[in-house]
Parts: C-alpha cells; structure tokens; sequence
C-alpha cells in the first residue's frame, strides 16, 4: 500500500487491470508483483491506485461493476467502463495477440486496422485529443493490457518476484531479492 495515495488493489486478471487504467487509476509505482509460492502455483497480480487521477472513481466500484457485468451494463449502458466491458466480453475466443485485438477494436468500432493504427501510434493518440470516445476507450484499453503484459514479462525475465511462504495458518510474502539472512529472519518470525 503506498501511504501517500490511500488503499492498493490488484488482481491477477490482466482485462480488468487494463480496464481499470483506461479508466483513469493510476497503477501502483511497482504496477506488476509476480507471486511465486511453495506449491509451485506462481501467479501474478497487477496493481493499482483506490482512487482515478481526478478523484471521481473509485477502484472498488470498478471492482464492483466487473463482478455484476450483466446488472451493471443494463442499468448504466452508456457508461464508459460498460463499453470497455462490452468490449472484451464480445471478443472472439480466439484474441489473444495485440494484432488480434485490434482486429477486434477495427471490427467492434468499425474503422480500418489502419485507423487503429493511427489512432495508437499517432502524435497525440486518441486518449490524448479524445479522451471521452469510445475509440479512446476501447484503444486505450488494449495499449493498457500490452503495457502490463510487457511488465509481467520484464519482471519475469529480471527475477523480480515475490515468495508467498505458509507456515501453519501465518502467509508471507517475502521478497526474492533480500539477502538469505533476512529471508530467515522473517520466516523464523512467522
């Protein structure tokens, strides 16, 4: 938790991590921890912010919207999270590449591959002379979910991991990178 901004959230899922920064929650200053645990079973947990850069959202409600997908999309269908959510819902079975996914955005928005492209890439992109359009929403969300994606992938190659250590009913997470002596430490404190 980071003092100075309030509560941390994460999840291990990568659309909803995305999903939430699209909508304007800023990640934690380390956005990615990878988990890995003694039953073999390492995870990962994207992180971020309680609140939206301007104060309006709240992460928690965000957290509540992607757990009633259905009730949340028809009571407020032209809400901009309902459309991200929208979005990745309708997905083909077979998107997982970014390729894939801005088929997907072309399709879904009905512009050309070449527009998305112009729109990402472009000085300024869409978020940045749009920020309220769906296609800065739905563009966004996926330059968001490579960005973590890339992150994970950093972390992994570096090392940069965490060990979530049991002992009894007590649950650690320690982190891989201090010395053996403190890593001891801690775990005879458990």
């Amino acid at each position: 938790m980071n003092k100075n901004t309030g509560e941390s959230y994460g999840t291990g899922d990568l659309n909803l991590a995305a999903a939430i920064l699209t909508s304007g929650v800023p990640p934690e200053a380390v956005p990615v921890k990878l988990i890995a645990t003694s039953s073999g079973k390492d995870y990962v947990r994207f992180m971020m912010r309680d609140t939206s850069i301007d104060g309006t959202i709240k992460t928690s409600s965000l957290f509540g919207a992607w757990d009633s997908f259905q009730t949340f999309t028809k009571e407020q269908p032209d809400f901009f999270f309902t459309k991200i959510m929208k979005f990745i819902h309708s997905r083909p079975s077979d998107c997982h590449s970014y390729i894939e996914w801005c088929e997907h955005a072309s399709a879904w928005l009905e512009i050309s591959m070449a527009a998305c492209k112009r729109y990402m890439t472009g000085n300024p992109k869409i978020w940045e002379t749009s920020p309220d359009s769906e296609p800065a929403y739905i563009l966004g969300f996926i330059a968001n979910r490579f960005w973590l994606l890339d992150m994970a992938k950093n972390f992994q190659k570096t090392g940069n991991f965490d060990v979530m250590t049991e002992r009894g009913k007590a649950i650690a997470l320690i982190s891989e990178k201090l010395s053996k002596q403190k890593r001891e430490y801690l775990i005879s404190r458990m």
